[in-house]
């Protein structure tokens, strides 16, 4: 039987860049596409079955392949995980984390590309923004610029679902682009697959372009904003903030 691992977020974190590199593995099937994204657990738990899973995604995979499913919106989503588990005991999950500042201006920048954002930076990333907007067309708030950067909060509900370290991976972002071919091979100890003897890390960042440079003030303001929430990360889950005081050393 198939193995099968989730790349669960978060968003704006290079989630895409670890799937198409995952994907050019000669074992692994990843789920298509990657936009939108399946988000198949996000459906009635009454409409949804191995089976059909299996053979709306991976119809052509074999026994011995390791299926992936990318879709970030479920580090929001513990219900998500419920149902996966319920299906699949044994399923993976990985998450990628980034310096939750750096991934709040992406995030912001994101969706001022995609037409969802018209107020000035300092507007949107003021801790409290995000609940004056309407946010009910869309799974995942494009607005939650700062609560999304709460790691420990998203870790904690999957914690009580899934044995962090067995059956959930942590990937910092940053380690990921730095140190691409090591943290690859780490994936696929974690995923129990053989590491490709060929592989080389390819393509680029999903990035989103940037307007202005962001004022000092305010990037001192998110690093204060999500200091305590760091420290707590760090302790819980040993998440290394060594690589995200490089950015607020800028």
């Amino acid at each position: 039987m198939a193995k099968y691992f989730f790349i669960i977020g978060a968003q704006r974190c290079g989630t895409t860049f670890l799937a198409e590199n995952l994907r050019a593995h000669p074992k692994i099937r990843m789920a298509s596409p990657m936009r939108p994204e399946p988000k198949y657990f996000l459906n009635d738990p009454n409409s949804i079955s191995i089976r059909h899973y299996r053979s709306h995604f991976f119809a052509d995979a074999k026994t011995t392949d390791v299926c992936g499913e990318k879709s970030t919106t479920y580090i929001e989503r513990v219900d998500a995980a419920r149902k996966i588990v319920l299906l699949i005991p044994d399923a993976k999950f990985i998450v990628v984390l980034r310096d939750p500042v750096e991934r709040a201006i992406s995030n912001y920048w994101f969706s001022k590309k995609n037409g969802f954002e018209n107020r000035t930076m300092a507007e949107a990333l003021a801790p409290g923004a995000e609940k004056i907007v309407r946010t009910d067309f869309s799974s995942a708030s494009p607005y939650d610029y700062l609560e999304r950067g709460v790691y420990k909060n998203f870790l904690d509900d999957y914690a009580n679902v899934v044995d962090i370290g067995d059956n959930l991976w942590i990937v910092q972002y940053e380690r990921l682009i730095s140190h691409p071919v090591q943290t690859f091979r780490e994936i696929f100890d974690y995923l129990d697959i053989d590491r490709n003897p060929s592989f080389d890390v390819t393509g680029v960042l999903n990035s989103a372009s940037r307007d202005k440079v962001i004022e000092i003030n305010l990037e001192n303001s998110l690093y204060e904003y999500f200091h305590d929430h760091n420290l707590a990360l760090e302790t819980s889950y040993r998440v290394d903030l060594d690589l995200w005081a490089q950015n607020s050393k800028k």
